[in-house]
């Protein structure tokens, strides 16, 4: 295997080790190469230099005898970030029996896969390492999916305890991450259809099952998320007209509040004024208003009550 990265390169294509002579597959593996790099690499496998000079939206094409590969891959953000996960792009390079994978950043996907490749890969064909970078994809995608959704799980458990606008914000910021496994899944399926009907890769009748077997599992996983999605879309809206409900019962009770306060209030008012009223001179003035005012109150309270307001 050759592999170079940002800090180490250990391109070694005029001088090939015992290893890499008996190896059917070899694997080049590019983490945020600079143009330099890139540029190096490309001399070396005798690859056109605007191999890599294609539009994002091509998926798959052929150039020559270089079959390019634009794959969409999970990327795992910060534990403090808002959003969970985003997509990122790996970009593969076949030709021959060599392979060139070019990711965005560190890339854990391909990590798990270098200590496959030295009990395995390396040992098998060009076409059954590429169709196993494809598979290991929709198997992150489907992993982060639910590693996604047991988050969620655990906000919702919260959520029944307690309505905030922040429990809201963090479902939305989770659901962001099922948008982008959709859109990404749904680009990888393409691209994966395209494989199967252009034949770009030399295959036998087993590893045709295996693209068969592996466009179906992408679609399905592409369901899931799309499904994840329109699920907590349609709860978030739930938690959002729950909160407004909330809202506004607290708001009516502030006013039943105010409205049975007012009533002692309005009766020390009324008898407060400089002007003759009924049994102002008596002793029992004192009492015998107080409980008028407890009268208004429960005839308030009733009325309230018979309209439901409590």
């Amino acid at each position: 295997m050759i592999t170079t990265n940002n800090a180490h390169v250990q391109l070694n294509t005029i001088t090939p080790t015992v290893e890499q002579m008996k190896a059917r597959t070899i694997w080049i593996n590019l983490v945020s190469p600079p143009q330099a790099k890139i540029s190096s690499v490309l001399t070396a496998l005798s690859l056109p230099r605007d191999t890599l000079n294609q539009p994002r939206t091509s998926l798959l094409k052929k150039i020559g005898d270089v079959l390019l590969l634009k794959l969409e891959i999970p990327k795992r953000n910060l534990p403090n970030s808002a959003v969970p996960y985003q997509v990122t792009m790996l970009t593969i390079l076949v030709k021959d029996n060599k392979v060139v994978t070019i990711s965005e950043g560190d890339c854990p996907l391909l990590m798990r896969l270098e200590h496959e490749y030295l009990v395995r890969w390396a040992e098998q064909d060009i076409t059954s390492f590429v169709y196993r970078i494809l598979s290991i994809t929709t198997t992150s995608f489907l992993n982060a999916t639910k590693e996604v959704s047991e988050t969620i799980d655990k906000f919702e458990e919260k959520l029944k305890s307690s309505f905030s606008n922040r429990s809201v914000y963090q479902l939305i910021n989770h659901n962001k991450s099922f948008l982008y496994f959709s859109r990404a899944l749904n680009r990888n399926h393409q691209l994966l259809k395209t494989l199967e009907e252009k034949s770009y890769l030399k295959a036998d009748n087993e590893q045709d099952l295996t693209l068969s077997d592996l466009i179906v599992e992408t679609a399905q996983a592409e369901s899931l998320a799309r499904v994840y999605n329109s699920n907590l879309s349609s709860l978030m809206d739930a938690y959002s007209a729950l909160i407004e409900n909330n809202l506004s019962l607290s708001v009516q009770y502030l006013t039943i509040f105010v409205t049975i306060s007012a009533i002692p209030m309005a009766v020390a008012g009324i008898y407060g004024m400089n002007t003759p009223l009924p049994i102002q001179d008596e002793p029992y003035a004192l009492v015998a208003l107080a409980g008028l005012s407890v009268f208004l109150i429960v005839v308030v309270l009733g009325f309230f009550k018979k309209k439901k307001l409590i």
